[in-house]
């Protein structure tokens, strides 16, 4: 038995979800209005009917600025809306994700548009592969318009503004109207009998889609896809897209854009070559200036002049030298000199200091000879010693030594016994 895969949930829905936005990218559908409702965030929810069938739609509020028709919208109106289908996973029920929404009957233009812009699709017109390159710097570009139209002077001011060089050949056309077609398809015809046409701008000012209708012309549509040069389409403003759009090799939103587009390399390569300008200048200065440097040092005069500005250079720093050292003499004359007072004034302060020095020993000779036992003895005063040698000082000590000893009383001239009598 063959086990059958088993898919979650998320994963069918996610399935589905891939194929029905990828079949059902474009979908163009009239219908009654039902269940109409108005989000707070400004978003429109409403039902889609006919006699059998209903389907969800939603206008979410970028999309509703676009179309202010749905403001005056009410349940039981016919409408139709353009716009894919989106599947909400959390649901799993899908509804049309409305991009346009125009009243039944007022929308012609547009179910045409989309039913031309699918067939011509299907039948390879807009075909990516088929689309050629942009020159990069064209010499001779056609322009397809009206000649008094604004579009060209707006074309024309920025090809003067940012090129540096151009041909440009103008081949009037009609741009509106029931001839426009035609004219344009003849424009065309002339662009590539032109020799040495590098790119064809096909262009003109905004306008409402019948104003643009004729740029959506299936004879255009297949001249331009037939063309050997390189078609940019810039036709109206940034909302405004026709079928030219589609089959042209590139589009552009406004005609200024067209001549940014076709002038852009030229512009860089401006800047490029003033920043090598000033690199060369600058190159070129500094090469001379060193030139004239390297020529100076080996002119024989410059050598003459080096020679000469060295010599007295040391001339210089001889003087120099000459002067250092007569000042050195001077200075070592003036410190001797100064050695030689200080010599002196040493001598006569040594001299002084011995004299003084001399006087004070004197003096304390003088004082150390008058306060000298013998001095003291020849004014009439004696000590008394024991046989022993010991001075008594006091009569406590006399009173220590026995009767009868013998004691020595020294005079000034001399000395003489005597003994104690009494104890």
């Amino acid at each position: 038995m063959i086990e059958q895969k088993v898919s979650s949930v998320s994963e069918v829905i996610q399935a589905i979800k891939t194929t029905l936005e990828f079949e059902y990218s474009d979908l163009v559908i009239e219908g009654e209005v039902s269940n109409l409702s108005h989000s707070s965030a400004g978003h429109y929810y409403f039902n889609l009917s006919d006699e059998n069938s209903t389907i969800n739609c939603a206008l979410f509020k970028i999309d509703a600025l676009r179309n202010p028709v749905i403001k005056k919208m009410k349940n039981g109106d016919k409408i139709i809306i353009s716009g894919p289908l989106g599947l909400y996973a959390k649901r799993g029920s899908f509804q049309v994700i409305c991009k346009r929404v125009t009243p039944a009957g007022k929308g012609d233009l547009k179910v045409q548009f989309e039913v031309l812009k699918k067939r011509l699709a299907a039948q390879g017109y807009f075909d990516p592969l088929h689309k050629k390159q942009i020159p990069t710097f064209p010499q001779k570009v056609a322009v397809i318009t009206a000649l008094r139209g604004a579009a060209l002077q707006d074309f024309l001011n920025v090809i003067k503004r940012r090129s540096m060089w151009f041909d440009i050949c103008i081949i009037p056309s009609v741009v509106q109207g029931e001839k426009s077609a035609a004219s344009l398809v003849s424009a065309l015809d002339k662009a590539e009998q032109l020799e040495g046409i590098d790119v064809i701008v096909v262009t003109r000012g905004g306008g409402s889609m019948e104003d643009l209708w004729s740029f959506n012309d299936e004879k255009l549509i297949m001249k331009a896809y037939q063309s050997s040069i390189p078609i940019i389409s810039a036709v109206g403003h940034q909302v405004d897209y026709t079928l030219l759009d589609y089959v042209a090799d590139y589009r552009c939103e406004t005609p200024s854009a067209a001549a940014e587009v076709l002038s852009q390399y030229q512009t860089e390569l401006s800047k490029r070559l003033r920043f090598c300008l000033t690199h060369i200048r600058s190159q070129f200065k500094s090469f001379r200036l060193d030139f004239l440097s390297r020529l100076e040092r080996v002119n024989p005069l410059g050598q003459l002049s080096l020679l000469q500005k060295k010599i007295h250079h040391f001339q210089m720093r001889l003087e120099k030298f000459k002067y250092l050292e007569q000042k050195d003499l001077v200075e070592m004359n003036q410190k001797m000199m100064f050695l030689d007072e200080l010599s002196s004034r040493m001598e006569n302060v040594l001299a002084k200091k011995s004299e003084s020095h001399a006087h004070k020993l004197n003096l304390l000779e003088r004082s150390l000879l008058n306060l000298s036992p013998g001095r003291v003895l020849e004014r009439g005063y004696s000590y008394i010693r024991t046989e022993k040698g010991s001075v008594i000082t006091s009569k406590e000590s006399f009173d220590t030594i026995k009767k009868d000893d013998i004691l020595n009383i020294q005079f000034f001239d001399g000395s003489g016994k005597v003994r104690k009598v009494e104890s």
